[in-house]
């Protein structure tokens, strides 16, 4: 049996810009981390005096003798793509529910890889920017699911990434105290990711939207200055002017509700904040001082909080027994 382990990711600035669409043309900017919230992935080659040939659980529970059989459309295609004869029985369990703009799908990606490569190639392990460019071209290019691409490459390496696109280049930022400024708010709605990113794919090419990306995109820039220089208050404004932007990018990336929640921790002393993802649903992002973070949970004293620090370990095996 194997156990992968993999980080959730906050994005900070340039989502959107890690679009194909437009970074083929523009390049692109995001600067995001991996957080200490994880998805576990156990996966072994099931032994032959079962009447199934491979069992997957996760929120379904699914009993297959074919791989056509297999609903969860990643774990079918992995196992189509490598020629997998060998029944297999996978597990996930997660620190934190799926559909809440964390990048859950990508890190169940990232995880599977990590997880399977190792089983089947008897311990040897790729690189996780490798993996996370296999998760990449199964998500993005086989499956065709709309979206960026800083989600694989931030669940994968872990850390604080400054990720320009066209060439790729990713630069770890040094460990810092911003954990200490974040919290994340669950705003008790949630949202499927590609309904989301498909929107603001075929939204790119307008000229608004089109202007609000280069602007997102020197913004991200920015960040990275500020993050370099510890500035955290800087940083907390600038994420508040970012969203002000980004909430204009795309109808239904906000609403009433959730501009609701942003105002009141904004008055309650939040320098500045965004929801995670897409948008449309999910955790809400802050970035307060210390000091004030208790006045800011109990103003939102309905919604769940979730204090949380950076990963820098990225995906990785934390139980191997290839027998």
């Amino acid at each position: 049996m194997i156990i992968s382990k993999t980080p959730f990711r906050v994005s900070l600035f340039g989502g959107g810009t890690d679009y194909p669409e437009f970074y083929e043309k523009h390049g692109g900017a995001v600067l995001g981390m991996a957080i200490n919230k994880y998805c576990y992935i156990s996966i072994r080659y099931l032994p032959p005096n079962f009447n199934h040939n491979y069992r997957i659980a996760y929120s379904d529970l699914q009993y297959c003798n074919t791989i056509d059989q297999i609903r969860h459309p990643v774990i079918r295609q992995c196992l189509q793509d490598y020629g997998e004869t060998k029944g297999v029985e996978v597990m996930h369990q997660s620190d934190l529910p799926a559909h809440r703009g964390l990048g859950s799908s990508s890190a169940f990606t990232v995880g599977f890889l990590n997880a399977y490569k190792f089983l089947s190639i008897s311990g040897q392990q790729y690189s996780r920017l490798d993996l996370a460019r296999f998760a990449i071209e199964v998500e993005r290019h086989q499956l065709n699911e709309a979206g960026g691409e800083q989600d694989q490459l931030l669940c994968a390496l872990g850390g604080i990434n400054f990720i320009e696109f066209k060439p790729y280049s990713c630069t770890s930022i040094p460990y810092c105290e911003l954990g200490k400024y974040m919290l994340l708010f669950d705003t008790k709605t949630h949202r499927f990711a590609p309904d989301v990113a498909s929107k603001l794919k075929a939204g790119i090419d307008g000229i608004a939207n089109n202007r609000r990306l280069h602007e997102m995109k020197r913004i991200a820039y920015e960040g990275r200055k500020l993050l370099e220089s510890k500035d955290y208050i800087g940083l907390g404004k600038l994420l508040h002017l970012y969203w002000m932007i980004h909430k204009r990018f795309l109808p239904g990336v906000s609403n009433e509700y959730i501009m609701g929640i942003y105002e009141t921790g904004i008055k309650a002393g939040a320098l500045g904040g965004k929801l995670i993802g897409a948008g449309n649903g999910g955790y809400m992002l802050f970035i307060v001082e210390p000091e004030k973070q208790d006045r800011v949970i109990y103003a939102l004293k309905g919604l769940h909080c979730v204090k949380f620090d950076i990963d820098l370990l990225g995906t990785n095996i934390i139980y191997s027994d290839v027998n």
